[in-house]
């Protein structure tokens, strides 16, 4: 349920369904007059260590990142984010 639904933005909306990663907007620049398509791609986070998890989520505050902060996450539901994480990695 957290990973759907933490009290914000869902984790899927941007690292997909089974948290593989995805991509969550395309755009173009134009360089020397040619259109060149550029991708903003959520990673693969179903195999992303504890500490990693709790340091993306718990970014420091001069940290700029399209990542939304949920500094409001307790412990107990990084922790059961976490788990569901290692459930899809190993798919």
């Amino acid at each position: 349920m957290l990973y759907h639904n933490p009290r914000g933005i869902s984790c899927a909306k941007c690292h997909g369904e089974n948290a593989k990663g995805k991509i969550i907007a395309k755009y173009y620049i134009t360089k020397n007059n040619k259109k060149i398509l550029k991708k903003i791609i959520a990673p693969n986070i179903s195999n992303i260590t504890f500490e990693k998890l709790k340091k993306t989520l718990f970014p420091k505050k001069d940290i700029l990142t399209i990542m939304p902060k949920y500094s409001y996450l307790t412990e107990n539901e990084v922790e059961a984010i976490y788990l569901y994480l290692k459930s899809k990695g190993k798919k």
